[in-house]
């Protein structure tokens, strides 16, 4: 999945303290997430939660690294690898 990028993806850097960079490495290395993944996961969140803006999931995932869900009682989108594969596939409203 590395190094692959569509033409809308753009690089952003940001700055931060260095214990926190390493202490997060650190981190996402024990539980096989990506830094890349999990960053943008949590602008996404952050996004939703704070300014109310839902991020679709083909722009937060790496593309082809989704699949969805549709099985009795689960739908959703999990993203192969990182942090999805723990949280899962939310139950549906509907409990169908």
């Amino acid at each position: 999945m590395s190094n692959q990028r569509s033409k809308t993806q753009v690089m952003v850097s940001i700055w931060m303290d260095r214990t926190l960079k390493q202490t997060l490495q650190e981190r996402l290395r024990k539980k096989r997430f990506l830094l890349s993944q999990f960053i943008r996961d949590a602008i996404a969140e952050k996004m939703k939660r704070d300014l109310g803006v839902i991020v679709p999931d083909e722009v937060v995932l790496p593309r082809g690294a989704a699949i969805k869900i549709n099985a009795k009682g689960n739908t959703g989108t999990m993203a192969i690898g990182g942090d999805a594969l723990a949280r899962g596939a939310k139950k549906s409203k509907s409990g169908s």
